[in-house]
């Protein structure tokens, strides 16, 4: 169930208010009562908390975290509350006189082991919100003894943390100096071994030494590419040359060969003789000789002798030559072969030494490192030793007492400052949940706020009260018609839409207004109901279902006469029993005369059903008024044979559970439940409605008088 906040402020405005009242007078009584039975008085110190003195290079952010400094609180917090504090504070002298240690003595003898829980309970100690303050208060009816407890424990505190402070100092100072000493120590070491590891791979300077092996390898690299190249030139021609050499007859030496061979000198001397007889030769053609002569002819077969001797000689020299050259190519290239092999092992041997030095430099690296990580932690520790030789006491001086703790003067119960919005906000709030809590418990149907979150539920639309109408119908059943221009008519305009668009979207005609209970206004709905659907110019028709106890007949002022009852009884048809009203358009069939409504069985004849459905032929819409559901199980038999239902509830009367329950039983009848049809609506319990009613008086009959 919602509630509507604002309607329940206008309902219980009073009730509210007086209890508001009531309750800041009960405050201020509840006052002056405590404050003769059960006075309060705090007396209070605080400590501000600061980070440690550190390098004043580094920031406070830097120095100390917030959650650092929270814990450092906290850590002396516990310490105020601890028990070798409180048992320091329960021996002293001006705590046993107080009059709250008097009560722990017993036969002369003071009860530490009582006082000291009780003790604890009296004591707060806290952080200020959003500071760095830590407030140490005691409340006790006593002020005096207040402010000698609270005094005396900030008095004890300090003392103990300015004694373990020092104690604490000159054991950090012994340790800072060993981890120092320690620190250097390794620092010394760590350079030694990076001294001998230089000494041992014969370099100063690692970096160097890599880069030296660097340029060594770019050398090799560039002899080893120009060794392998001309290996593969003399290799190729070594190859040529051997195929030549391998084949039976030589065709055709290279020609660096042939020169060789031809400037061999038995070669040269053969080729002079040659060119001596072919001098010879021309001086005897010059003298006239004849090629018969003899001498010509001599001297032609010398030439051609030593011509067949010199191309001998030149073949073999040539051959000679070329062997010597194949030779040779085979030299070289043996030679080159050689180098390529060198080449590659001075490549191993500066690649391992080039590994050795690079594994040597991450070695010198991560002593570097090591070195440098150690100088800056022995820098911060003697930094840190430094501190602590100045400061000597660092916690007693991060923690100082800024307000001392005083007599309270005031009370600090009670107060009416606190005790007036207290009495106030108490009993408001009991009496606010008391009126939810009756609202809740409240299971009529007040409004339609009431029905709209109930599930399968659909509120048609709203009545208002009669006595809200400033209209004042005489007669409520046909206010539609009596007074067109009140709030009464304008409600079943209103309900008129969604019911006519219910239907008609179902192709509907005949619709059943049901009341769950007597003197719900079932047949007040299904007259005005009937009279906007006439004054929209539908032929409607209203049937009084109601043989208990019909009302439309007595609505309409119409005279006693044939009706329903006769129709059914077969004494009357349906054309002789309709009767017109004063109304246009609308047509009513009353109960019948009163021997024929005897039998309200009827109503589940067939003869009912074939009464519906001649009605429907001849009138636009039909409207049937029934007999209550909770007194009569007619409402449930029409509901099988007309096409829709709508459920009317009296507000104020009904009950959300009746309406959940006639609401599931309609859903397993024949007819469509359109919805329920609030009834009898009063100002108080619609929340705005009393407004709504006084808005639309006014516009109607301002438009009237305008």
């Amino acid at each position: 169930m919602s509630l509507d906040p604002v309607r329940l402020l206008k309902k219980y405005y009073g009730l509210l208010l007086g209890a508001a009242v009531v309750g800041a007078v009960l405050g201020v009584a509840s006052h002056f009562i405590l404050a003769k039975t059960y006075p309060q008085f705090t007396s209070a110190t605080t400590f501000a908390v600061t980070p440690p003195q550190r390098d004043p290079t580094v920031s406070v952010a830097e120095a100390m975290t917030q959650d650092e400094l929270l814990r450092f609180m906290g850590t002396q917090m516990a310490i105020m509350m601890s028990t070798s504090t409180l048992d320091k504070v329960l021996d002293d002298a001006d705590v046993l006189a107080t009059s709250w240690a008097q009560d722990y003595y017993y036969r002369g003898s003071f009860q530490k082991q009582n006082a000291e829980p009780d003790l604890e309970k009296l004591l707060s100690v806290r952080q200020v919100p959003q500071t760095n303050l830590i407030r140490l208060s005691m409340t006790y009816r006593n002020p005096d003894d207040a402010y000698a407890i609270v005094r005396t424990i900030a008095k004890i505190y300090l003392d103990d943390i300015r004694s373990a402070g020092s104690e604490r100092s000159v054991r950090q100072r012994e340790v800072l100096g060993k981890q120092v000493a320690f620190n250097l120590g390794l620092i010394k070491d760590l350079t030694d071994t990076r001294d001998r590891l230089l000494q041992a791979n014969d370099v100063t300077d690692i970096n160097a030494g890599v880069a030296q092996e660097d340029e060594k390898t770019r050398e090799l690299s560039q002899r080893y590419v120009t060794t392998v190249s001309s290996i593969a030139a003399v290799a190729s021609q070594y190859e040529r040359y051997r195929k030549m050499q391998e084949e039976s007859s030589i065709v055709q030496f290279p020609d660096n060969i042939r020169d060789t061979a031809g400037k061999d000198p038995v070669v040269q001397t053969l080729d002079q003789q040659v060119a001596n007889y072919r001098t010879d030769y021309s001086t005897l053609r010059n003298q006239g000789f004849g090629e018969e002569h003899p001498t010509v002819v001599s001297v032609k077969m010398r030439i051609a002798a030593v011509n067949q001797e010199r191309q001998e000689t030149f073949e073999r020299t040539l051959r000679k030559v070329f062997d010597a050259e194949v030779d040779m190519l085979r030299g070289q290239l043996d030679a080159m072969r050689a180098t390529e092999a060198q080449i590659k092992e001075e490549f191993k041997i500066v690649d391992k030494r080039k590994q050795d030095l690079t594994r040597l430099r991450i070695r010198l690296q991560d002593i570097e490192n090591e070195v440098k990580a150690k100088t800056e932690e022995t820098s911060r520790l003697q930094a840190s030793l430094k501190q602590l030789e100045l400061l000597g006491d660092p916690i007693f001086t991060r923690v100082q007492e800024v307000v001392r703790a005083q007599k309270p003067q005031i009370m600090s119960f009670p107060q009416l400052k606190i005790l007036i919005p207290l009495g106030t906000v108490l009993l408001l709030g009991l009496t606010a949940g008391l009126v939810v809590l009756r609202e809740v418990l409240d299971q009529r149907v007040r409004g339609p706020a009431d029905l709209a979150t109930m599930a399968r539920i659909r509120v048609l639309g709203l009545v208002a009260d009669a006595q809200e109408d400033p209209t004042r119908p005489s007669n409520l059943a046909t206010a539609f018609r009596d007074a067109p221009t009140g709030v009464t008519a304008e409600s079943f305009r209103l309900l008129r839409a969604p019911v006519i668009k219910g239907m008609d979207q179902a192709g509907h005609k005949t619709l059943l207004v049901l009341a769950g209970m007597p003197e719900s206004g079932a047949t007040t709905v299904a007259t005005n109901l009937g009279l906007a659907c006439a004054g929209a110019d539908e032929r409607v028709l209203i049937i009084d279902a109601n043989l208990r106890r019909p009302g439309v007949q007595k609505a309409f002022g119409l005279p006693d006469a044939i009706g329903l009852g006769d129709v059914l009884n077969g004494a009357a048809k349906l054309d002789e029993a309709v009767r017109p009203t004063s109304a246009d358009n609308l047509f009513v069939l009353t109960g019948g005369s009163a021997a024929n409504r005897a039998m309200p069985e009827r109503l589940a004849s067939e003869a009912m059903s074939r009464l519906l459905a001649e009605a429907k032929g001849k009138f636009d819409r039909v409207i049937i008024d029934s007999a209550p559901a909770i007194v009569s199980g007619d409402g449930f038999t029409l509901a099988n044979r007309v096409d829709a239902v709508a459920l009317v509830v009296r507000a104020m009367v009904e009950k959300r559970g009746l309406v959940a329950r006639l609401r599931a039983q309609f859903g397993e009848c024949r007819g469509e439940f359109l919805g329920v049809v609030v009834n009898a609506v009063q100002a108080s319990a619609g929340g705005y409605l009393r407004g709504n009613i006084k808005a639309s008086h006014e516009y109607q009959h301002g438009s009237q008088a305008a």
